[in-house]
């Protein structure tokens, strides 16, 4: 009895018993063009309208409780106009920014405190500030 000898994993050593290639092995076919998402079955398409039910009564469901509950949000007026506050800056930063020409930055303050309901001077980073109309 004769043992089989394989080659070292990774060697390059061809293959003596294979078959000689001479040309592709796979051939296309031509056949009916069909769209991959058409069912093909009455069931499956039974299953993709049921399902697609489901899921806009689902909408619907979460869209009336939604409204129900009340906590729709009121959308900002156009003309409002919004600014992030920066790492490290101030709310005397952002209104010595923001101020409208001829308006002092002290009165300014005044202002974004009060259209921002702010008890005092101290803002956080990233916190949205209304900024008052000019």
């Amino acid at each position: 009895m004769s043992a089989l000898q394989l080659p070292p994993i990774g060697s390059a050593a061809p293959r003596t018993d294979a078959a000689p290639v001479d040309g592709p092995h796979l051939r296309v076919v031509p056949g009916p063009a069909r769209d991959p998402l058409a069912p093909t079955s009455q069931l499956q398409a039974w299953r993709r309208r049921v399902g697609l039910g489901l899921v806009l009564s689902a909408l619907v469901l979460l869209g009336a409780q939604a409204l129900a509950s009340g906590a729709a949000v009121t959308p900002l007026p156009v003309s409002q106009v919004t600014t992030v506050v920066q790492p490290g800056e101030t709310l005397w930063d952002v209104a010595r920014t923001n101020a409208p020409a001829g308006t002092s930055t002290a009165d300014y303050v005044e202002q974004l405190r009060s259209s921002n309901a702010l008890d005092g001077a101290v803002v956080q980073p990233w916190q949205v500030l209304r900024l008052p109309a000019a």
